[in-house]
């Protein structure tokens, strides 16, 4: 299995829960993954996404002439499962949730890491990378220097070096 594919796999859609609601949260679709994640909720209003807290973005994903809005919300407990959220919402009309549970997506990459025979402290910077945190966000996390996050960083990339992709390709908002 090739370290690219492995480290780089964002979505498992099989994972993914995804639903689709009218502005007040009447649950029009519902996948089994979302039926796993927040029980069946078909044809019922659905609170469980009310309490995320969410942040407006530009997404990509969103035609810019549409009225669409992409709302995104990181890890959070939806249904006590760990997931990250994303909600389309488009005026007045339907509400596309994403819910994509993260135990399984930091499980995996952690043993990816482990088998790369990453220290404790770098599958830990690996997997903040993971995350898409800046270096900054990563030393104030760990409470470590600039120095000491360049050495771990060389390191790591030494033993994975397709990791340093992911660092390259990354997007800042």
């Amino acid at each position: 299995m090739s370290d690219t594919n492995n480290i780089s796999s964002v979505f498992d859609f099989e994972e993914m829960g995804i639903c689709i609601s009218t502005p007040h949260k009447k649950i029009l679709f519902q996948n089994d993954a979302c039926k796993d994640i927040c029980g069946d909720q078909l044809s019922k209003t659905c609170h469980l996404c009310a309490d995320v807290s969410l942040k407006e973005t530009k997404h990509h994903l969103v035609p810019i002439t549409s009225k669409a809005t992409a709302l995104v919300g990181e890890k959070q407990y939806i249904a006590k499962q760990l997931c990250d959220i994303y909600i389309y919402k488009e005026e007045n009309k339907k509400d596309l949730t994403i819910l994509y549970p993260v135990d399984k997506l930091i499980s995996t990459n952690y043993h990816y890491l482990k088998e790369q025979k990453f220290t404790p402290r770098e599958i830990e910077i690996g997997l903040l990378i993971l995350e898409k945190k800046t270096n900054l966000n990563i030393q104030e996390k760990l409470f470590i220097t600039k120095a000491t996050l360049k050495t771990h960083l060389n390191h790591m990339y030494q033993k994975c070096p397709s990791l340093k992709s992911v660092r390259l390709n990354k997007k800042t908002p």
